[in-house]
């Protein structure tokens, strides 16, 4: 069900798999399907990614930063432009701080990890200075 859902784009199916995204990373089920489905969908999406990044569970807003930071493992041109495309629609919601805030109080890990958040954080401030 969940494959059909990441390739249907309305509302109430991206509605699906946001709450589908919640339950994953609250219950550490690891299927990923959620929030890599919402990262795949990337700027439509936006509006549910921006609620992962935001919310009050750290565990919630750490699979959304997985899931944007690591659609990179096919990275092409194509994908990073799909990132950024991303990265810009969470900015131009607004209140991008908050979202910032709460990825560096959740976001925990190795030199690896922490490289991607400030890639993330970086490509935002670009975005927003550039607004």
């Amino acid at each position: 069900m969940q494959i059909t859902l990441i390739n249907d784009r309305s509302v109430p199916a991206v509605e699906i798999l946001y709450e589908d995204a919640i339950n994953d990373a609250l219950n550490e089920m690891n299927k990923g399907f959620g929030a890599s489905g919402l990262a795949e969908l990337g700027p439509p999406a936006a509006p549910w990614l921006f609620r992962m990044l935001t919310h009050e569970d750290n565990k919630v807003v750490y699979e959304a930063f997985y899931a944007l930071v690591f659609l990179d493992c096919k990275m092409t041109e194509k994908m990073y432009n799909h990132l950024f495309d991303t990265i810009e629609a969470l900015v131009k919601i607004g209140n991008w701080s908050l979202c910032e805030s709460r990825l560096r109080e959740a976001v925990k890990g190795d030199d690896y990890v922490k490289e991607q958040l400030q890639y993330l954080i970086s490509c935002a401030k670009y975005i927003k200075d550039s607004l």
